[in-house]
């Protein structure tokens, strides 16, 4: 996962008129299907001078609105929009951010005890983890069906 994120929010217009907020919709359907997501601002983008590092392959400045924005942050979101549950269905939150070094766009079995994918169920004001607050995702959740990988 990437420690930057699309903004929260509806989209709706600023005061210039242009959308913000969430992931916008293109103007035109260019018949490519990575771009029917739309794109979105980015939040927390570590590193303004190579934003790509910890965030999206592509994230880029826009002058215009003075803001990091990406295409592939929604293409992420998208894909972890259906509400996925734990096993005893509470909500999960997707995308994880990035702590400790670490991050993950879907459920993950890095570090689980039991070998089951898991994921945060309950996150702070800031999106990061609360300790203990993480339980095992059910199956149909985006990695629930990764192989563990040994090392």
């Amino acid at each position: 996962m990437k420690g930057c994120k699309c903004v929260d929010g509806p989209v709706t217009k600023g005061l210039d008129g242009n959308p913000r907020g969430g992931c916008i919709p293109p103007l035109t359907d260019h018949g490519i299907e990575e771009l029917q997501n739309g794109w979105c601002f980015l939040d927390n983008v570590q590193d303004p001078k190579n934003p790509t590092d910890n965030c999206f392959q592509d994230a880029q400045f826009s002058i215009a609105d003075g803001r990091f924005w990406s295409n592939e942050a929604c293409n992420v979101l998208k894909s972890t929009s259906e509400v996925c549950l734990s096993t005893s269905s509470k909500p999960l939150h997707l995308p994880l951010p990035a702590t400790r070094g670490w991050s993950y766009s879907s459920c993950t079995r890095a570090g689980s005890e039991n070998g089951a994918a898991w994921c945060a169920v309950q996150v702070d004001e800031e999106g990061d983890v609360i300790k203990n607050a993480w339980e095992d995702c059910r199956a149909g959740c985006p990695g629930t069906d990764e192989a563990i990988v040994e090392a």
